[in-house]
């Protein structure tokens, strides 16, 4: 209970900032995206859902403030269990390509209309984009 308030809060937070102006060919990751996928190193593959234990959730605002958070249904609706908060960083490198840093790591990332894919320490993660979560907690 102490967690949902705290992500209460946050988001509350976040729905309370001024939104920045984006430029036409500039990426937002703002809103929630979900784990669907995991792609390992030596080729085995997971997927994930919000059943059971749940999957993580990503929450990112429009300050470069980004909530990492556990979800999962139950029967009475969502359960998000807060991990963490961090910064992240996105700078254009020209051309389309985009550096993607998390507390100024730096981590591959690609981006489609409703998919992020972000790579760490050779893990590839699959988020979809989950507009329904965000617009309601958000």
């Amino acid at each position: 209970m102490k967690h949902t308030l705290i992500l209460l809060l946050l988001l509350t937070l976040c729905a309370c900032s001024n939104p920045q102006e984006q430029p036409r060919d500039s990426i937002d990751l703002t809103g929630a995206w979900v784990l669907r996928h995991v792609e390992f190193p030596s080729g085995t593959e997971e997927d994930h859902s919000m059943q059971g234990e749940g999957t993580s959730c990503l929450i990112y605002d429009r300050e470069n403030r980004l909530c990492v958070c556990n979800i999962s249904t139950t029967p009475t609706g969502l359960l998000i269990q807060p991990i963490g908060i961090t910064t992240v960083t996105l700078v254009d490198k020209g051309g389309g390509e985009w550096l993607y840093l998390e507390d100024g790591d730096p981590r591959p990332l690609q981006v489609s209309d409703s998919t992020i894919t972000i790579q760490r320490m050779g893990v590839r993660y699959t988020y979809s984009c989950a507009d329904d979560i965000y617009s309601e907690w958000g």
